[in-house]
């Protein structure tokens, strides 16, 4: 299809780094255009974005994750499930490597006629996704091409997929969900995305980093 075609659209709400996309695809730089659009007809009171502490979800500490970081993340989550909205659906992202597919690409809350009502109210994001260095393919292009890719592709792709995962709920304007993020790196990380311009002006204005 490439090979026929004069010209090429490709449509995305969470393109993250325009450069790093441009290469992965193999595009030619001075025959692409880039256009962003700044804003979102849903509102922002449908929309909340909110950071709350659980418990450590990275390896990075020496002895890697405990029983009480996985403890403190359960007691939010029952919290939610149970005080804040017993009688709404809600969904769990909890981003893991080892799975094929999950529902930060896969969920999308449309009627079926054997589940009429799909409407999501809640959605906790549980880690950061950060893509896993396990993967030959992510450890060679965050450590060999820091000139093309390195640690400004990476926090990239996670901005990317982070962006994905917490559009899962909110599929119309007329949708309604609060989003909760556990993982306590979560500030920080953001910081870094927005500074590096990687967050739209519609997704920052939803955002509540307190603790």
């Amino acid at each position: 299809l490439d090979s026929r075609s004069r010209i090429r659209l490709y449509m995305s709400a969470t393109v993250g780094d325009v450069g790093s996309l441009v290469r992965e695809l193999g595009l030619d730089p001075s025959r692409t255009s880039y256009i962003s659009f700044d804003y979102s007809d849903f509102p922002v009171a449908n929309r909340p974005v909110v950071a709350v502490r659980g418990g450590t979800m990275s390896y990075k500490r020496g002895e890697g994750r405990q029983p009480d970081d996985f403890l403190a993340h359960a007691k939010i989550i029952h919290g939610i499930a149970t005080k804040m909205y017993p009688d709404r659906k809600g969904l769990i992202l909890r981003f893991s490597n080892a799975i094929s597919t999950y529902t930060n690409e896969g969920f999308d809350p449309i009627p079926t006629d054997t589940d009429p009502d799909r409407s999501v109210h809640w959605l906790v994001v549980a880690k950061i996704p950060y893509p896993s260095l396990a993967d030959m393919r992510i450890r060679i292009l965050r450590t060999r091409h820091p000139e093309t890719f390195g640690d400004a592709w990476y926090e990239a792709e996670t901005a990317r997929t982070w962006l994905q995962m917490i559009g899962r709920i909110h599929r119309s304007a007329g949708d309604t969900g609060r989003i909760f993020i556990l993982d306590p790196a979560f500030p920080w990380a953001y910081k870094k995305w927005r500074h590096a311009g990687l967050i739209p002006q519609y997704v920052d204005e939803a955002i509540d980093l307190r603790d």
